[in-house]
């Protein structure tokens, strides 16, 4: 591996690991023909590096979460590794000392000792402790105020801590759940109001549980009638109109305010009624009410106005105040009348 340059006199080269701890005698002669020549005699002994531990140690970890010490060192040969002390969740492979420590863990280790070794003298080694500590859970998170009933109440819970806290529940009705860490159900009518206390507790088996309790409202919706009311009826047509409403509970209609002819069935939420000829010229002032408990009331008023055949007219969801059959009945009488009409004017024009 060494070679002499005779043009400018240096003897240079590099060993490789396999010449290490190799000693070679070397002679230098230098001559110019006058005696004597002059000679010099030497060793060459090839030598390695010694390790040395360059990596600073990792001196904390968290329970459940992964420790990872990257090890580095210089030396030539290349240095290899190994480790003592070291606690059994701690295991050293090549040259990345690494485990997960378990809440049994939390504390400080013994002295762990690492050693690189090259076959130079001397080793190197480095000693530390490792202290394993946990973060107690902590709730993080804000929960909703307030739902609308029939709608879905849903509550993303945020906890923090080491290890990963596990969440639970308390004190919430059977429509509400919780499922990992969402907590979510419908709300039923049955529940407008206030529904609470319900308490979350987060726990990790480390420190004190967090623990947030809350209630909430469910807020029904008011009433509101959709249907246009019919306004007008032929006497002796049947009055017929239907209430539609919209509203959470069920709203209850009360209606005030009807002629003696008309009445209101509760049952299907219908003002139905004939008036009679005694009835024609006459109005009404009706009031519908739609109420649930919940603010405001729905409320519809009305002037349902008895008219004589063919004045009648009216709006709303059944076409007005006079029926089809009584439309039919007039057309029958109309045509009859035309009918003896033209037989009249016939037999007029034959006698001629």
């Amino acid at each position: 591996w060494l070679s002499f340059n005779a043009g400018t006199g240096v003897l240079s080269g590099t060993p490789s690991a396999s010449d290490m701890g190799l000693s070679t005698s070397i002679s230098i002669t230098a001559a110019n023909g006058w005696n004597p020549d002059a000679v010099e005699s030497f060793q060459i002994q090839v030598n390695g590096v010694a390790p040395l531990i360059t990596s600073t140690p990792v001196t904390t970890a968290l329970a459940s979460v992964n420790y990872t010490y990257n090890l580095a060192a210089t030396g030539n040969p290349a240095p290899t590794f190994s480790v003592s002390g070291n606690p059994a969740w701690l295991t050293l492979t090549g040259s990345t000392l690494s485990g997960t420590p378990s809440l049994a863990d939390i504390g400080t280790t013994g002295t762990i000792t690492v050693t690189a070794t090259n076959g130079q003298a001397p080793d190197d080694t480095q000693q530390f402790q490792i202290t394993v500590s946990a973060i107690a859970p902590t709730i993080t998170s804000t929960p909703p105020t307030s739902v609308t009933v029939g709608s879905n109440f849903s509550y993303a819970i945020t906890a923090t801590g080491t290890p990963t806290p596990t969440l639970s529940v308390a004190g919430n009705p059977a429509w509400l759940t919780l499922v990992g860490n969402t907590l979510s159900g419908v709300a039923p009518a049955a529940s407008i109001g206030t529904v609470g206390p319900i308490t979350i507790t987060a726990s990790n088996g480390f420190g004190t549980n967090a623990v947030q309790t809350f209630s909430f409202t469910v807020d029904g919706t008011p009433p509101t009638i959709t249907s246009l009311p019919i306004t007008s009826v032929v006497v002796g047509n049947v009055y017929n109109y239907t209430i539609t409403f919209i509203g959470n509970p069920t709203p209850t209609i009360t209606v005030t305010g009807l002629p003696a002819w008309a009445t209101f069935n509760a049952g299907t939420n219908t003002i139905s009624g004939t008036p009679t000829s005694t009835d024609a010229g006459t109005s009404s002032t009706v009031t519908i009410t739609a109420t649930n408990g919940v603010s405001p009331n729905a409320t519809q008023v009305f002037n349902l106005q008895v008219s004589t055949l063919g004045t009648g007219g009216g709006t709303g969801n059944s076409g007005g105040g006079c029926s089809t059959a009584a439309d039919g009945s007039f057309m029958l009488v109309l045509l009859a009348v035309l009918g003896t009409l033209i037989f009249s004017v016939r037999l007029r024009r034959s006698l001629r």
